[in-house]
């Protein structure tokens, strides 16, 4: 089924070289997700398809290696959408409603949206996600059928009131927030948390944002999308050692006469990764029921939870990992400094929980990827980008 995108930028190009394949592997398909029987399960492959291949440049033989953020396709998934006209769902919502059959039948479910649009612009969003949701309780079939507000009419109702509940919340903790909300904003939020008491209570408050805001391609028909972030400089590898400059590199290789691998990523690194430059899903076609939320992977999720929970005073650390088959993941690592016997993982849309490091990780590789993969090493970094250099500076020979 087609997606219709509220907002959609021109896509760029990947940074990785064009790679022709050696070998073949095949994509397994993906499980159902256990909350949600009629999606694919989401899971990342950065490098499932084009392998790496041998340049030469005149220093000596140089391989470039770079993830690639796929999504393994599940049976009966649609094909990419096409694009949508570019709107906020606020203004697509309230410009739709106003559509509505203007007769006495409509006329309660008009007057529900448009005192809805009057409070959250004046800032009272509890009430207004409180006037969204009694028109769905009363009118949902009278909404649905009406098609006024689009195939996903429905569905963009209460996707804008729980983005209102989050709104309200950030309200009630001190922080007057944009609709959505900014980095600043979010920080602020999430920084209100930061006490051994209420600190757990802020992956609950992640959870709800992520909800509210955020979609994995795999969950709107485009799992076999590679989504292409902030472009992170390269590095290099000569033998066992890692460089951050070409230079230092070359001169290692003309000492050693190896090969230089030069690591290229694009990983989630700039608040801009996960708004502005995503697609938002709009309200038409077949993934209407995420109308509002833009769409990212397992790295954009990585990211929200270090910038985030990171504010609410977890320490965080970026871990990256590759299956035995080649399948590779992106998580983010939560140490409650209060709580050291607990340990919990931002994996995709999850937070997982366990008592050792080594065990939250197998819950959020094992939750992301298809059943019976096994994991590989995890690799650590401040950033995405330095667990993803070191692994694929292990797994280089493998490539």
């Amino acid at each position: 089924m087609p997606i219709d995108i509220l907002h959609r930028l021109p896509s760029t190009p990947s940074p990785s070289v064009p790679l022709p394949p050696r070998g073949q592997s095949s994509k397994p398909e993906v499980s159902a997700e256990k909350n949600s029987p009629d999606e694919p399960k989401p899971h990342d492959a950065f490098d499932r398809g084009p392998r790496p291949s041998w340049l030469e440049y005149s220093g000596g033989p140089h391989q470039v290696v770079a993830p690639r953020v796929m999504q393994a396709r599940a049976a009966g998934a649609s094909a990419p959408a096409d694009v949508g006209p570019g709107t906020s769902l606020s203004d697509a919502v309230y410009c739709r409603a106003r559509h509505l059959p203007k007769d006495e039948k409509h006329k309660p479910i008009r007057a529900l949206y448009a005192e809805a649009d009057k409070l959250a612009k004046s800032g009272d969003y509890a009430k207004a996600a409180d006037k969204l949701e009694r028109a769905l309780s009363r009118y949902e079939e009278e909404i649905d059928a009406s098609k006024a507000l689009g195939t996903g009419g429905v569905a963009g109702t209460s996707n804008l009131a729980a983005q209102y509940r989050v709104l309200a919340d950030m309200k009630a903790r001190g922080v007057e927030a944009s609709n959505p909300p900014t980095l600043p904003e979010l920080e602020k939020y999430f920084g209100s948390f930061d006490s051994r008491a209420e600190r757990p209570a802020a992956l609950t408050a992640f959870g709800a944002y992520t909800e509210a805001f955020y979609v994995h391609p795999a969950s709107v028909g485009r799992p076999d999308e590679d989504i292409t972030y902030s472009k992170d400089p390269s590095k290099y590898s000569v033998g066992k050692t890692i460089y951050g400059s070409e230079a230092d590199a070359n001169r290692a290789q003309e000492k050693s006469g190896g090969t230089r691998y030069e690591f290229t990523t694009a990983d989630a690194s700039e608040w801009k990764d996960v708004t502005t430059d995503r697609d938002t899903v709009g309200l038409e076609g077949g993934h209407s029921k995420s109308a509002g939320k833009r769409v990212i992977d397992c790295e954009g999720y990585a990211y929200l939870g270090e910038k985030l929970l990171g504010a609410a005073g977890y320490k965080t650390e970026q871990v990256a990992v590759q299956s035995k088959k080649g399948e590779q993941h992106a998580m983010t690592m939560l140490i409650d400094p209060s709580r050291k016997d607990s340990v919990a993982v931002v994996s995709n849309a999850e937070i997982l929980t366990a008592a050792s490091k080594k065990a939250a990780l197998d819950l959020g590789f094992q939750d992301a990827m298809p059943a019976g993969a096994e994991a590989g090493p995890y690799f650590y970094g401040s950033s995405q980008h330095e667990a993803q250099v070191k692994m694929l500076h292990h797994h280089r020979k493998a490539s």
